[in-house]
Order: structure tokens, then sequence, then C-alpha cells
């Protein structure tokens, strides 16, 4: 088990060994710990805005343009064109 504190958080790893292989591990990475605050953060913002609430929530996260999801409240659907249109 070991725990350990980089830039974006936490790490924490944890293996269970028997007859030398490995029977159960649980991986908890900082970005898992922030997906509730980058939700929580782009909540209302512009789509440009909300890219940046996730970036700095976690740097990690290079892809950001292709892991949003836009829900398009006006027309009641989720509608990843309009990401694709004001980021690119």
């Amino acid at each position: 088990e070991s725990y350990i504190e980089v830039p974006r958080g936490t790490l924490y790893h944890s293996y269970a060994i028997e007859d030398g292989r490995v029977r159960h591990c649980i991986i908890r990475t900082p970005s898992m710990t922030n997906i509730g605050a980058m939700q929580y953060a782009c909540i209302d913002n512009h789509i440009t805005d909300g890219q940046l609430c996730i970036v700095q929530c976690d740097p990690c996260f290079t892809c950001s343009d292709r892991a949003i999801e836009v829900y398009d409240t006006k027309n009641n659907k989720l509608d990843k064109s309009i990401l694709q249109s004001n980021i690119h």
C-alpha cells in the first residue's frame, strides 16, 4: 500500500499478492478525485471557460476538448458540435 502526494493530488496504490500473482489491486488517481470538482466548476460557464476550468483542476487532461460533453439546455440535448465550433 502506498500514498504519494503529486502536483494534481494524492496518488494511491494498493496490491494484494498471493502465490506470486496479483490478486487484488486498487489504484486511485488524482484525476478521478478531481472529476467532481471539474463538473461543478463548469456548470453555467461559457464553453471556453469550461475547458479552462477542467485544465486548472487537473492539468493532465490534455485531451480535455475530446472528453467534454456540452449539454445545450436551450434545446435540451447533448451537442458536441457546439464544442468543436467554439474551441477549435
